[in-house]
């Protein structure tokens, strides 16, 4: 059964995380240029969340620098961009810090499925931290529905020519590749953890 408003799944899944003291999630834009804008993106979740939403963008900066904006102010929710250019060893100087990161707020990261693997390889911990809760919008922006996600898991069986189930007891048994369409697949059947 899909929600009235997609981001209400992001909303909830915030406030079960955050009573066990923090929250890491993952945005999977739709890969449309031009769709789900940021700053639209944090006022969609500034409502359903009904707190402040920190734009904060990752870019160049030095990875220590990162931190220090990111954990300048505790309690709001960081929705974290520009990510996808990042090396493996931003993303492993990350892991280390990860300790640092831990925060009342939640902290969102917009990644592209080629960035959530290349995450999923090197910074195990903070893949630890995010688990299952990671999110594809669709087109438009927000979330997808139930039957934009049916229709695109049904793309990725015909293309593939693959069931939805086969791909799951791949990635069970560690044989299914870490490629973007496939982490794209799991996270569109809920099954981000096996990313």
């Amino acid at each position: 059964m899909s929600t009235p408003n997609p981001v209400l799944d992001i909303a909830r899944r915030v406030d079960v995380r955050s009573e066990a003291g923090y929250a890491w999630l993952v945005l999977i834009p739709s890969g449309q240029p031009g769709e789900n804008s940021i700053a639209d993106l944090r006022d969609e979740l500034e409502v359903a969340l009904n707190t402040t939403v920190r734009i904060v963008t990752a870019g160049t900066a030095h990875v220590h620098d990162l931190v220090l904006t990111i954990v300048e102010r505790s309690d709001d929710v960081v929705l974290l961009c520009d990510l996808d250019e990042w090396s493996d060893e931003n993303w492993a100087a990350l892991d280390i810090q990860r300790s640092a990161l831990e925060r009342r707020g939640a902290m969102v990261l917009m990644l592209s499925p080629a960035s959530l693997v290349r995450l999923s390889n090197v910074a195990p911990n903070i893949r630890s931290y995010i688990g299952g809760s990671i999110f594809q919008l669709a087109s438009g922006g927000g979330m997808l529905t139930g039957s934009e996600r049916d229709l695109r898991i049904r793309a990725l069986e015909g293309y593939y020519g693959l069931t939805s189930q086969q791909v799951v007891e791949k990635a069970e048994q560690h044989i299914l590749p870490l490629d973007p369409s496939f982490v794209e697949w799991l996270v569109l059947l809920g099954r981000g953890d096996l990313v």
